[in-house]
């Protein structure tokens, strides 16, 4: 049990006997990790009264990085058992079209080396979460859950940004301005969308719904890319699905232009509540969430 393990539980009860109940140990070494603590830092942690005890300053500063590392031990200490244990069967996940080429690949291809007998079954939908419905195990869904009954674990988040072709940013510069009409958070150009394809986007089952000043609707990213490129207009994009047009000058950032700033999209591994797919299932999640969070 570590000094910082204790100095959390006794933050969290307020209390040293509870702290030590809650560890199952003696009042005196819960008091003696505290002092120790204290002595290393050089100041107090907490201050004791009638009731109890409560941090000091320091205290809450110390409590809020304290509990952030211990849970990233136990997130670490919880992927080497799953990645110790051995596996087999099949595991189907649905994901976006995009997903595998601009994030995927390598969390995948280093499961696959570390499981063998695991068979990973991939189809592309852009309306991911209907095809838990027939069956998947797993569905990989960017913005808020619509089900409730669903169950989802954050895996990856992006930014979200605006991008036009360089022409088109060039011919409507002035255009390029924040107004008071939000669409995911975005301040948007007036002519941007109409009323009615905003509700559609504000109903979130995904981000990917978006009006071009030409007219155009698509649910369809790569489709939505592929028009911004030819200078249709403006789109509302995952940065990390346009960095190689943004390298190569084919598109364009305009995000600070309009004023948008650090917008992002959390991307879900979702799955319904079927015991038989847990074990496998939850440590593909917790492999592709771990090694993003390592990429940080």
């Amino acid at each position: 049990m570590s000094i910082e393990k204790t100095f959390a539980v006794i933050a969290e009860s307020k209390s040293l006997n509870k702290a030590a109940d809650q560890l199952q140990v003696s009042k005196s070494t819960v008091s003696n990790h505290l002092a120790t603590l204290e002595a290393e830092l050089g100041t107090k942690l907490v201050q004791r009264h009638s009731r109890g005890i409560a941090l000091t300053e320091m205290g809450e500063l110390f409590y809020g990085r304290v509990v952030q590392v211990l849970k990233a031990t136990e997130d670490a200490k919880q992927l080497v058992r799953f990645m110790s244990t051995k596996l087999s069967g099949e595991i189907s996940i649905c994901l976006p079209p995009g997903m595998v080429e601009n994030w995927l690949a390598k969390p995948i291809a280093r499961f696959m080396e570390i499981y063998p007998e695991i068979q990973l079954v991939i189809t592309r939908n852009e309306r991911t979460l209907d095809a838990l419905a027939d069956g998947t195990d797993i569905a990989l869904h960017w913005g808020e859950l619509p089900d409730s009954n669903l169950l989802a674990q954050r895996v990856i988040q992006d930014e979200l940004i605006l991008v036009s072709g360089p022409q088109y940013a060039e011919r409507h510069w002035d255009e390029l301005s924040p107004t008071s009409t939000k669409i995911q958070a975005i301040r948007l150009p007036a002519n941007y969308a109409s009323e009615t394809q905003k509700k559609v986007a504000n109903l979130i089952e995904a981000w990917w719904f978006y009006q071009l000043p030409c007219r155009i609707t698509l649910n369809c990213m790569d489709g939505i890319i592929a028009l911004t490129r030819e200078n249709a207009g403006v789109a509302a994009v995952p940065k990390s699905y346009v960095k190689r047009y943004l390298a190569n000058g084919e598109l364009v950032d305009v995000s600070r232009k309009m004023y948008v700033q650090d917008v992002y999209l959390n991307c879900y591994a979702v799955t319904t509540d079927r015991p038989k797919v847990g074990s496998r299932v939850q440590q593909l999640i917790a492999f592709v969430r771990e090694y993003f969070v390592s990429q940080i």
